[in-house]
């Protein structure tokens, strides 16, 4: 029997910080754990002040890649205290959404078919959220590294992104005193966007899990249904929790996600433009890469769930349901029909969140770019 705690014990920590960040359950929580959530934020919010310093102070009319970039940092960076304050808001909903998480690993089922599919499954996905975190991190971490190394390397104040109020640029180690401070900046914003992310990942991957468990546990009966008195019962009883849980985690990111996707196609039209003024500036690409991650793991997510679902439904209809009795034809047509239902994320409640969504989010960053640049160009 599959250990369900095998890979979620040693994820138990980043997850329980990444929930105490996104709801700022700063008091409930360990002191150490507690005062880095706040100085990380504190110094996030700093940062973002200090880049619109640099922009109002450096900012001539023309629109440099240097301003630019800079505004593209103050943005991403402005992005995660409002995130943080909408997840405030939503803490009851988090705590439900963490509670059920944490009732699937500890959930004993008495169908040892069902406890067993599960048990696979819940660590197949923990073992690709450890992954995609562990990946994500490095990814965030390299680009502010590589960018300030670079930076460091360049003439005069290039690569330089924030500006601190009163302080003396005829100073001897400005630039380098500069340069740190920026990295502390990007730093405290990439740990925050790692573990925000991280978390909505996590609720994604595990309705996945959930979802596989249906559909795995119905394969896996789909020919012999009139044998098994209580197979309907049980799929119904699980698809109807996951569902719940679908509508908390849709009610509880609706918002986030919209303000994901307004921020995103700000965050791609200036990155791009960047790219298109500094082509051999390698950093500059693993910032974009940042960038077009954040919005796409939500829209594949809930791409991914959506096809879920209505994988279920196929499966559910491929039984030798016509070997059931009227009464059990009866409680299989409701159970296929609650199946047929789209369940997919809204943003704002008004617009779906998938591949197409994030494919129209580039184009139109690319158009707005290309608009930006022809009225930019000398």
């Amino acid at each position: 029997m599959p250990n369900k705690w095998e890979v979620f014990g040693k994820m138990k920590p980043w997850i329980t910080y990444g929930e105490s960040l996104i709801t700022f359950d700063i008091f409930r929580r360990p002191p150490k754990m507690g005062i880095c959530i706040f100085l990380t934020l504190f110094v996030t919010v700093i940062g973002c002040i200090f880049c619109l310093n640099f922009i109002l102070n450096n900012f001539n009319g023309e629109l440099t890649p240097t301003i630019v970039f800079s505004a593209t940092v103050c943005i991403a960076m402005l992005d995660i205290p409002i995130k943080v304050i909408l997840g405030h808001l939503h803490r009851e909903e988090l705590h439900q959404l963490s509670a059920w998480i944490n009732g699937f690993h500890e959930e004993e089922i008495e169908n040892y078919e069902l406890n067993l599919i599960a048990g696979k499954m819940i660590n197949k996905f923990d073992k690709l959220w450890f992954i995609c975190f562990k990946t994500y991190h490095i990814l965030f971490i390299c680009t502010d590294v590589t960018y300030t190394i670079f930076s460091f390397f360049t003439s005069g104040k290039n690569g330089i992104l924030i500006e601190i109020p009163f302080a003396p640029e005829t100073f001897p180690g400005y630039k380098g005193a500069m340069l740190l401070m920026q990295l502390m900046v990007l730093l405290s914003a990439a740990i925050n966007s790692v573990f925000y992310d991280s978390i909505i990942g996590l609720i994604g991957l595990e309705l996945m899990a959930n979802l596989d468990v249906i559909h795995d546990y119905i394969l896996s009966n789909r020919d012999r249904i009139q044998d098994n008195p209580q197979f309907l019962r049980t799929v119904l009883k699980r698809y109807c929790k996951v569902i719940k849980h679908i509508n908390i985690f849709n009610d509880t990111f609706n918002i986030v996600i919209f303000f994901r996707l307004f921020m995103s196609l700000l965050l791609n039209l200036t990155g791009i433009f960047v790219i298109r003024e500094n082509i051999d500036d390698i950093p500059i690409y693993f910032a974009q890469l940042c960038i077009i991650f954040q919005i796409l793991i939500p829209c594949l997510f809930c791409e991914i769930i959506v096809n879920k679902t209505e994988r279920i439904s196929a499966v559910l209809y491929q039984t030798n349901w016509y070997d059931l009795g009227v009464k059990d034809q009866k409680a299989f047509i409701l159970a296929l029909g609650m199946t047929q239902r789209n369940y997919g994320m809204k943003a704002a409640g008004m617009y779906d969140v998938n591949i197409y969504t994030f494919i129209q989010i580039i184009k139109l960053a690319i158009s707005y770019c290309a608009l930006l640049y022809t009225f930019t160009a000398k």
